[in-house]
């Protein structure tokens, strides 16, 4: 209900997120498509990379549950 707009945890009020949320984040994107720019923080991708390089498979035996 609500889109995800609202968040409830035990024993606390619901927090609401604002009327505007998606409305805000649609006209910063079209402001950074209109000046040709993008958004992006690379570093998580950085990491995932460097992960997969320093990485090594391992075959294991199967295991049941």
């Amino acid at each position: 209900m609500n889109g995800g707009a609202q968040l409830e945890i035990e024993e606390q009020p619901p927090f609401v997120g604002p009327e505007d949320e998606y409305a805000d984040i649609y006209n910063d994107f079209a402001a950074l498509l209109a000046a040709g720019r993008s958004n992006v923080d690379s570093a998580p991708f950085q990491l995932v990379a460097d992960a997969f390089m320093v990485g090594e498979r391992k075959e294991v035996d199967a295991f049941d549950f």
